[in-house]
């Protein structure tokens, strides 16, 4: 009798661990791909509104390199409007950066504003997406021309873009 206890024991013990080890699979899987549709449509949503921004043809521009991380941007800054700066990436792909009074800008150690910033510094930008494929910034780190070791340009072989006229 004690056998068959011990043995039904077992097997629900192990029945609640297999569950809850399922549970957990399924749990992480949801949140990749949950992450994996934002990415995808923050991709998609900047290659719809490409031509609004840029001028670009009107059906839209594809990425073959992949997707966009629509949560932060790196680059050049090379162009700058009243509420808004254009940044060019190490794939030369340009995202347009948002701006609003809840935007924290930072140049080393010192907190700045949009009027200190100068086309050809280099920005890394936190932010979140919109639906037009853009970045409302919450956080924009400024640096000098040449204050990162290795120019990005360098590292991947291509040559800094000539700066836009505003």
């Amino acid at each position: 009798m004690e056998e068959q206890e011990v043995k039904k024991a077992g097997f629900s013990r192990g029945l609640i661990v297999g569950l809850a080890i399922a549970f957990t699979v399924v749990v992480v899987f949801s949140f990749g791909m949950f992450i994996g549709e934002q990415k995808a449509r923050f991709s998609y949503r900047w290659g719809r509104s490409y031509h609004e921004d840029f001028g670009g043809p009107p059906i839209g521009m594809g990425r073959p390199g992949g997707f966009f991380g629509g949560h932060g941007a790196d680059g050049m800054v090379i162009g700058k409007g009243p509420n808004k700066l254009v940044l060019r990436g190490r794939d030369n792909a340009e995202k347009i950066i948002l701006i609003d009074r809840r935007t924290f800008i930072v140049k080393g150690r010192a907190k700045i504003g949009l009027k200190d910033i100068k086309e050809r510094d280099a920005a890394v930008v936190m932010g979140s997406p919109d639906k037009k494929g853009r970045i409302k910034a919450r956080l924009i780190r400024i640096f000098a021309p040449g204050q990162w070791e290795e120019s990005m340009w360098e590292k991947d072989g291509l040559k800094p873009p000539p700066p836009l006229p505003l």
